[in-house]
């Protein structure tokens, strides 16, 4: 029995995870082409890519409280709700898309100003904040779409529109950034129109999948105009918390960007190899994560309440597993990653101390991912959750961080030491909320018989 479901976890995970690690792949490629431009030029793209983060994070986070709903009601076969909670959810990521999309062309200098007071930096980001804005729309659509073909089970049709994207991509850097093909060179504003082309075709390609031969679970405006009061105080009471609690949490990863940037941009373009690397070895926690949300949801909604815990905390072991295996790989390829980068011997190193802090806390990171992003809020536990997973950022590693940083001037290792101490106090409380069978509750919020 365990076989046959581990079989089904890691059917679901390696899509989606190979479609996270393709997506890596292309931010790795970013670094490296960028970075043979300088360290100004990657810490600038790096700069930009904080705040592109945090967006990420809020449409992943709405994905996640919408997938609590669309999984189970999948599992019922009532593909009525399901479409009114994907509504729901794409007017969510495509509202925030368009926010961030009206900061990044009107006002980029005023936002990126908050990060460094290094005029050279923050000119050079707002010229690719400006125009890799633009593709933020497509990309909000492209992520609302992938969520409803990966909850119906078809999670190789996002992973095909991704790795088309991507390949485009690269050959468009390698156009516009070095000038090729008759187009002159265009550094760093030639990154993100290769950025914009390449999400514009991914949303096409996904748009006529998803409203053509999968119509039937597709939202439309008649679903929208079903989104009631009862519907919409159930969605917020569940869902919103994780949308909070994602931009909440993004929100102060970002801000350690303030920290290592006013010690130097330097610093900021060490971060950012460093994290293309996590990035790349975390890629399966996200498959893993998303297959998770999605087999316990369906469970909860099929009335299989007594196996879910067994299974949440099975899959929370593997996640541990693939963590320390992760940490091993980090370990064994950082040096010939980091060989890969034309970059000063000062961001080589700090990225190397960074990384091989990354490794040691793989196994930890790798329980948490899969506990919050699945277990706890598949179960509907979403308040809980958004305690856990900003009370140690806020309460804990971020005032340290700026303590240590910009106010002792302790150096980057005690720095960064504060940032991963986040995931280790975050494990205890993960710990205790998911062994006390707590977080199993109904899409209305109450709860379930406990074991």
């Amino acid at each position: 029995k365990n076989t046959i479901f581990l079989k089904q976890f890691i059917k679901l995970s390696i899509p989606i995870g190979i479609q996270s690690l393709i997506a890596s792949l292309v931010n790795t490629v970013d670094t490296l082409m960028v970075g043979r431009l300088g360290d100004l030029e990657l810490s600038a793209v790096g700069l930009v890519n904080q705040i592109y983060f945090v967006l990420t994070l809020m449409m992943i986070g709405t994905i996640s409280g919408a997938t609590i709903f669309i999984s189970q009601f999948y599992g019922k076969g009532d593909y009525k709700k399901m479409r009114v909670a994907t509504a729901a959810a794409f007017i969510i990521i495509l509202g925030a898309s368009a926010i961030f999309t009206f900061f990044g062309i009107g006002i980029p200098g005023l936002i990126l100003g908050g990060f460094s007071k290094e005029a050279e930096l923050v000119g050079a980001a707002s010229e690719y904040f400006r125009i890799v804005a633009i593709s933020y729309l497509a990309a909000g659509f492209s992520q609302a779409a992938g969520m409803v073909l990966k909850n119906i089970g078809k999670t190789t049709i996002p992973l095909a529109a991704s790795v088309l994207a991507i390949c485009i991509k690269i050959f468009l850097n390698y156009v516009f950034i070095f000038g090729h093909f008759g187009v002159p060179a265009m550094g760093v504003a030639g990154a993100a129109i290769a950025a914009v082309i390449a999400r514009l075709m991914e949303a096409g390609l996904l748009f006529f999948v998803v409203y053509g031969s999968n119509r039937v679970y597709a939202p439309e405006w008649k679903d929208i105009k079903l989104i009631d009061r009862v519907f919409l105080k159930s969605f917020v009471k569940i869902a919103l918390p994780v949308t909070l609690s994602e931009t909440l949490w993004s929100v102060g990863i970002a801000l350690y960007g303030i920290v290592y940037y006013h010690m130097g941009y330097e610093y900021g373009a060490a971060v950012n190899i460093a994290k293309v690397l996590e990035q790349l070895m975390c890629s399966f926690f996200k498959g893993s994560g998303q297959a998770a949300a999605i087999i316990l949801g369906r469970m909860l909604g099929e009335n299989r309440i007594k196996e879910a815990p067994y299974y949440a905390r099975k899959m929370g072991r593997y996640n541990m597993a693939a963590g320390a295996l992760t940490g091993v790989a980090m370990l064994a390829f950082s040096g010939a990653f980091l060989k890969l980068y034309h970059v000063s011997e000062e961001v080589r190193n700090v990225a190397m101390m960074m990384i091989q802090y990354m490794a040691v806390i793989m196994p930890i990171k790798g329980y948490n991912w899969l506990h919050i992003s699945s277990t706890l809020r598949s179960g509907g536990d979403t308040k809980v959750c958004m305690f856990i997973d900003n009370i140690t950022v806020w309460a804990v590693s971020l005032p340290l961080a700026f303590l240590a940083g910009n106010v002792l001037n302790m150096g980057i290792k005690m720095v960064y030491l504060c940032v991963v101490l986040d995931d280790v106090i975050k494990a205890v409380f993960v710990s205790i909320r998911v062994n006390s069978n707590k977080w199993i509750k109904s899409l209305a919020g109450q709860e379930f018989p406990r074991l």
